[in-house]
């Protein structure tokens, strides 16, 4: 099967494209083994340059047909209706008449790990455009490996951030709880009865109103700083 190095000219189906990417690994093992050999004699830059975005352009479309084939298999149920282990779809009469997804990938000529590694590029096509950008601009081949570990580190990151929110919750809420307790305040602003109340029963203790002022002051001084953080992160964009 003759190897075309453009994105325009990847096969269409599962299996043109599973031939595809057999047969263009082998080629790009050869070209590379060409420009090791071209570095060990010393020919002409040219020549080189010319090898090199040989296999710049075939990695390329080798990944491009990785990630085509994982947006494909990924459709493919692992399990399906009467057993989920051997993922064979069982009908009512009991008779199996659809080929597992393990099969249908064997019959590709991959295996389930290969499968699962061209479905981490199809879940990341943001990363795999990433890669080959940074590729060419730094003069190099992009390769799944270099994909796959940006996509476990974007996995990771993604985790950490949720796990953080979760916990920013919890913070929130334990604020939003204290603030509407706060409310209850407005009852005794808004009724003279109730505050007179207060100091009378102040007045009677050995630190009398000062005792309250104190506690209020502290308090208010205690809002007015998370009110000030608030309005500086404001400032930051929320930071």
């Amino acid at each position: 099967m003759e190897i075309q190095n453009t994105q325009s000219n990847l096969p269409v189906t599962i299996e043109d494209l599973s031939k595809f990417v057999l047969v263009g690994r082998e080629k790009l093992v050869a070209v590379k083994a060409e420009i090791r050999a071209i570095d060990k004699v010393g020919l002409a830059t040219e020549v080189r340059n010319q090898k090199r975005d040989e296999a710049r352009m075939l990695s390329e479309a080798l990944l491009d047909a990785e990630m085509r084939i994982g947006e494909i298999t990924k459709s493919i149920p692992k399990a399906t209706k009467g057993n989920q282990h051997t993922g064979k779809m069982v009908s009512d009469s009991g008779v199996g008449h659809q080929t597992s997804k393990k099969e249908v990938v064997e019959n590709l000529g991959l295996n389930m790990k290969q499968v699962e590694r061209f479905e981490t590029l199809a879940n990341n096509p943001d990363i795999v455009e990433q890669v080959k950008a940074e590729a060419r601009e730094n003069d190099d081949l992009p390769t799944r490996t270099q994909v796959i570990n940006l996509a476990k580190e974007k996995a990771r990151r993604a985790m950490v951030e949720n796990e953080q929110i979760d916990k920013d919750f919890e913070v929130y809420q334990e604020y939003r709880k204290i603030c509407n307790s706060m409310i209850a305040l407005e009852k005794i602003r808004s009724d003279i009865g109730k505050k007179r109340a207060i100091c009378r029963m102040a007045l009677v203790t050995p630190d009398g109103l000062d005792s309250e002022i104190e506690y209020l002051t502290f308090r208010i001084q205690l809002l007015d700083d998370i009110r000030n953080y608030f309005l500086n992160a404001k400032l930051k964009g929320g930071k």
